[in-house]
């Protein structure tokens, strides 16, 4: 897939922050660059704030945005179906397509966080059609409500 690496580098940027993510913000932001203007222009906040920041204040950051807002969670099944039994079977369907397509995953975590989701799309074909459907279906109407939740303009995952 021609921009697997952006997908990729962006399911990290939805992981855990380690010591290495502003190295990740810059790859990321040398992607965008070269490929996508637009996003690069709303991503390059994003990187100016975060490249102002140690590792602890990133971690901080992330942990009050998606651990413990729970409307900011980053678990595209509960977004699109709450705790309903229905984001079981969801869960279950995303982890058979992982298991069609050999991906690997980090079983800790459920299947449908979006690290994950993000990472497995970096695997796929773009014309594959759980790329559009993972895309059209689950992450960007996840997305648009995790962003109409963050209260905090100053809160550079928004």
């Amino acid at each position: 897939m021609k921009n697997g690496v952006i997908f990729h580098l962006f399911s990290k940027l939805f992981s855990y922050p380690t010591n290495n993510f502003t190295n990740i913000v810059r790859k990321l932001e040398i992607e965008l660059k070269d490929k996508f203007e637009d996003s690069y222009s709303m991503f390059k906040k994003f990187s100016s704030a975060i490249n102002k920041m140690d590792t602890f204040t990133i971690q901080e950051i992330y942990t009050r945005t998606f651990d413990l807002n729970p409307v900011c969670s980053p678990y595209i099944g509960y977004h699109l179906f709450g705790d309903s039994y229905k984001r079981g079977e969801f869960l279950v369907k995303l982890k058979n397509r992982y298991d069609a397509k050999l991906y690997r995953y980090n079983q800790s975590e459920f299947p449908d966080h979006i690290s994950i989701i993000l990472d497995y799309l970096s695997i796929l074909n773009e014309k594959d059609d759980d790329f559009n459907t993972i895309i059209v279906e689950g992450v960007l109407p996840s997305l648009d409500k995790m962003i109409s939740n963050l209260k905090n303009d100053s809160n550079p995952y928004k």
